[in-house]
Parts: C-alpha cells; structure tokens; sequence
C-alpha cells in the first residue's frame, strides 16, 4: 500500500522505527519513564561475520549471556530487561538498544508506597500521642509525597546512568558495524 501511493517502503519502516522509540521514551508511569531507547545508523550494508562479535560484545557490557537469534537479516539480542536488535534497511544498518523499567518502577512504587503509608500512619500516631493531632495530619500527609519525591530522584538518576551506558553501548557497536564497510566498499568495486 506505501508503494502504490508512491512512498519508499524503507523510509516509511524507519520512521515508524523512530515514532515507536519517541513512544517508548515518552511512556512514563505515575511520572517516572518506563524506557530508555538508543538508535543508531551505519551506513553500509550489514556483514552478518560480525554478528557474533556484536553479541559478545553486548553480553559484556550488559553483565549477562543473553539470547540471541543470527540471521543473515541480522541480529535480535534479549537478557533481562534489555533488548538490542540489529537490521538491514535499504542504506543503513540500524542498530537499537533498549531497557524496559517495568518491574523496577513498580516495585520502587510500591514499596515507597507501603513505606510512606507505614511512615505516616506512624507520625499520625505519634503526633497524637503528643496531643499534636493537627500536626501529625499534615505531616502525614507530607510523607507519601516526600516519598515519591525521593523515589523520583532516584528513578531519574537510574535513567541518566541507564541513558549513558546505552548510547556507549551503541557507539560501541555502531563502531564495530562500521569497521568493515569501508573495506566492503573497496571489494566491491573491484
């Protein structure tokens, strides 16, 4: 249907590549993101001989031996939380990696909600056994949002961290597709 309007296939796969990604990042719960995705492009087409090096090289950076599926389309990496998948398009090698929080969000959430909820509970019982009730209600009240303040630091803090590692993951690899496509280009033209 994209070509019958006269539309490249391959652009129309990379740009909604990047609308799933821009989604990804934006998807948040109670604020905090829930992803963190980094894409890159090699120019070139893709020498599937380094795969198995991209795999090695992922699995070191990511601290585990992930499943992997090689093909001569590319590469689909999964471990954790973690996900990298390398394919061709029609001039570009794309390479995405990313991080899902789903699990550590909700348990940071959670817990920080059942602390928080304790906390209170306890500076309401407190502050009323000093006769200070009126108190002990606003502070309560104040616990759970300093709480989610904290958390919310944190989470932001994790992302930042997970968002460097990432993108050095990328380049890394990036860097390592690159390595054979000028020497390709020579070959091919001989």
């Amino acid at each position: 249907m994209v070509s019958e309007v006269g539309l490249d296939v391959a652009e129309v796969d990379v740009a909604l590549a990047e609308l799933e990604a821009q989604h990804k990042t934006d998807a948040r719960l109670l604020g905090l993101q829930q992803y963190v995705v980094v894409q890159r492009a090699v120019a070139g087409k893709l020498d599937t001989s380094l795969l198995e090096r991209v795999t090695k090289l992922v699995n070191r950076s990511i601290g585990i031996v992930g499943e992997s599926e090689l093909d001569e389309h590319g590469l689909s990496w999964f471990g954790r939380h973690v996900s990298v998948s390398i394919s061709q398009d029609r001039e570009h090698v794309a390479v995405a990696v990313e991080e899902r929080f789903h699990n550590t969000t909700r348990g940071q959430l959670g817990a920080g909600s059942i602390m928080s909820l304790m906390a209170g509970a306890a500076t309401l019982v407190a502050a009323a056994n000093a006769g200070l009730e009126p108190l002990g209600f606003v502070l309560g009240a104040a616990v759970p949002a300093i709480t989610y303040a904290v958390i919310r630091r944190l989470h932001d803090a994790r992302i930042a961290a997970t968002q460097r590692r990432l993108e050095g993951l990328g380049d890394q690899i990036a860097a390592l597709l690159g390595e054979a496509a000028p020497t390709k280009a020579l070959t091919d033209g001989e």
